[in-house]
């Protein structure tokens, strides 16, 4: 997948005659493979995608991880539902439209761009592109070379989801593989606007308000997703010794976008990279990681349903950080997070949480977790 993707980057790269290949798009792999917190195989992997010259940096293959000298070209942020720009001379003036940033047409760009790459590059062994396949019971047959037509019951070597493109590919002709770009934009920070807070009330107040179609199902999965996204990100700007940890993201913000369907006028909305891409547990006590993972295989064993970064952003809250700064054991620092209230709810029908209690008021040291036996 590495080589799949690093051979993908220099062929957006090479053509500096298109837009795609003056921005200098760079990949950066997130989530449970670099964390070291991947269970079971793999199938989907998400890769965060640098444009270096919006962020002003230099050559299209410089490592994103080291200091770099760079003198972004940012958007404004209006609110958590517009990007704009006054800049004439910004790179992206195709897609600022009355200098509102049009989301979608820069993904159906991208998405023709992407598949035209892949269809340029050489597969690395055991990788493959599947053909398409369309339902044809499906209206979107009809129409196969619709830029941003999407069908679950049709397979499309390049598609997208709300946040990115989407690439399909076949492994060892057997297994599907999806690998997520989730483009980021490097935006003016701006004191007066906490992104995540204004997102998370944003959304809920005008979903009540306005009621669009569905607005029910968007309102739950809006608190199910992001409940503590605020409380999360107040806790994110210190870290577990009281120090500043995100003044320098803060200089330089990026932002990733979510495509809306409910607005009539926007068309997206604002998603914090720098909050969402918190696999670092390199800065954090040795525990932190491994209480997710454990916490993770338990979700995974369990069959129970809550999202892993969820379980993430919950171990890395600003409070628990502080508790296993002041010691103890991995088993004990299990037992707090699993009983933080949204996890408990999800887990009391396959823990037995009464008798861990029990067990750990008597002394125990936690390692037993009692599971309740179903059927």
């Amino acid at each position: 997948m590495m080589l799949f993707l690093k051979r993908l980057c220099k062929h957006l790269n090479s053509n500096q005659e298109t837009l795609f290949g003056k921005l200098k798009p760079e990949f950066q792999i997130f989530g449970s493979i670099p964390e070291g917190t991947r269970i079971g195989k793999v199938e989907e992997i998400d890769a965060m995608c640098h444009f270096l010259t919006l962020e002003g940096q230099d050559g299209p293959f410089q490592s994103l991880e080291g200091e770099v000298e760079d003198n972004p070209i940012p958007l404004d942020v209006e609110n958590a539902l517009t990007l704009k720009t006054e800049n004439s001379d910004h790179p992206l003036p195709k897609y600022c439209i009355n200098n509102r940033f049009r989301f979608d047409d820069f993904m159906g760009d991208m998405m023709q761009v992407v598949a035209m790459a892949m269809n340029n590059i050489s597969m690395p062994e055991h990788l493959s592109i599947p053909s398409r396949q369309y339902d044809e019971s499906c209206d979107c047959q009809m129409n196969p070379g619709e830029p941003m037509s999407h069908c679950v019951k049709c397979i499309r070597p390049v598609t997208f989801t709300k946040s990115g493109v989407c690439i399909i590919l076949k492994w060892k002709d057997e297994d599907i593989v999806n690998i997520d770009l989730i483009p980021v934009f490097p935006v003016k920070y701006r004191e007066d606007i906490n992104i995540i807070t204004e997102v998370f009330n944003m959304l809920i107040n005008d979903l009540i308000e306005k009621r669009p179609p569905n607005w029910l199902d968007h309102l739950k999965k809006v608190v199910k997703a992001d409940r503590i996204l605020p409380e999360f990100y107040e806790d994110f700007k210190t870290d577990s010794k009281g120090n500043n940890n995100s003044s320098k993201e803060m200089e330089n913000p990026k932002v990733g976008l979510k495509m809306l369907h409910f607005y009539s006028e926007n068309n997206f909305v604002i998603r914090p990279s720098q909050i969402l891409n918190i696999g670092d547990f390199s800065r954090y006590h040795s525990s932190v990681k491994e209480v997710y993972f454990r916490m993770k295989y338990l979700k995974t064993a369990l069959n129970v349903d809550f999202e892993s970064y969820m379980l993430k952003k919950i171990v890395l809250r600003g409070e628990f950080l502080i508790e296993i700064e002041k010691g103890g054991s991995v088993e004990d620092h299990l037992y707090e997070a699993m009983n933080y209230h949204p996890v408990k709810k999800a887990f009391e029908g396959r823990i037995d949480y009464q008798k861990w209690k029990r067990q750990k008021d008597e002394g125990g040291d936690g390692k037993n977790i009692p599971i309740k036996i179903q059927g």
